[in-house]
């Protein structure tokens, strides 16, 4: 009789990221922001875990440092592992009408403005027990690297947070722009 025991392993062309990611998924952890950093030592890995949000910070803490030594053991090089611990949010949040909406739909549209110019477009705000609920979507250059688009949809988000106080979750939806007169 022969026995064959096979041992998979990563293909040279994944990265870094994507097998922190693969890690994790084996693990039924979820990750996000993870990034890859060559340091002198050797590969730091950074990353954001989601556990559900009733999970003791003891038990999360332990799931991070399962994860952490999982990444070690699965990936060539690795020196570091830091893991921001986060809750996931599962539930599902009551929004209603509420009589300001305009009013604030015209503060968000200002501030918005202000930032990614005439292309802002379908604002929706509703009201839930945490605060205001706020959508929004802007042209931006169809060319635009998306790592640019990104950090444009964080600097609209950060001008709608301070113009309206009370919001809960601002969600910018970039948009390509196929003339000049959109973006």
């Amino acid at each position: 009789d022969v026995v064959v025991h096979t041992i998979p392993i990563a293909p040279e062309s994944e990265s870094a990221v994507e097998a922190v990611i693969v890690t994790a998924a084996r693990l039924g952890l979820g990750v996000h922001h993870v990034r890859a950093f060559a340091t002198p030592c050797g590969l730091r890995l950074d990353m954001h875990m989601e556990v559900p949000s009733t999970m003791t910070l003891l038990s999360a803490h332990q799931e991070a440092d399962h994860l952490e030594a999982e990444l070690r053991r699965d990936i060539v090089g690795v020196h570091d592992v830091q893991v921001h611990i986060e809750p996931r949010h599962e539930e599902v949040h009551k929004v209603a009408e509420y009589s300001r909406k305009e009013e604030i739909r015209r503060q968000v549209a200002t501030a918005a403005r202000g930032q990614a110019g005439r292309g802002v477009h379908d604002i929706e705000v509703l009201w839930s027990d945490e605060g205001y609920v706020v959508t929004l979507h802007c042209y931006m250059p169809s060319n635009l690297p998306i790592s640019v688009a990104h950090a444009r949809t964080a600097e609209v988000e950060k001008a709608v947070r301070t113009a309206v106080p009370g919001i809960y979750r601002v969600t910018v939806h970039p948009e390509p722009a196929f003339s000049p007169d959109e973006a």
